[in-house]
């Protein structure tokens, strides 16, 4: 059976760094968390890994998305089916990026991310 994270196998070379996350919502609480369920070499030397026990770990969080604002968004994509284009400033690698997001399906937000300078 193939999975979302299969369709992605083409983004597996690519030079920007991509990914795709898992919302899940606990049934009991109104509180949502995300797993990483893909990551391309790109990703991988983005986020400095070294190997790939942190996919389907819960515990790990992408560096400059580790917060509330970040969670919304990706929510945001995998379940309402929005297509998101977000500009931020990456203080963990002190660069301008451009985040693209969009579902790959229900309950998955895949993101790619564009460097864009160095100024702040």
């Amino acid at each position: 059976k193939e999975t979302v994270t299969d369709s992605f196998s083409g983004f597996d070379k690519s030079v920007l760094p991509t990914c795709v996350v898992e919302i899940e919502k606990d049934a009991e609480k109104s509180t949502a968390n995300y797993t990483l369920r893909y990551f391309n070499t790109a990703m991988a030397m983005y986020e400095n890994l070294e190997n790939s026990d942190i996919i389907h770990n819960p515990q790990y969080k992408i560096s400059f998305a580790n917060n509330e604002k970040w969670l919304m968004i990706f929510h945001d994509v995998a379940i309402n089916n929005t297509a998101k284009t977000i500009k931020e400033y990456d203080t963990i690698h002190n660069l301008s990026i451009t985040v693209y997001c969009h579902q790959p399906a229900y309950g998955h937000c895949a993101l790619t991310i564009v460097p864009t300078d160095n100024d702040r």
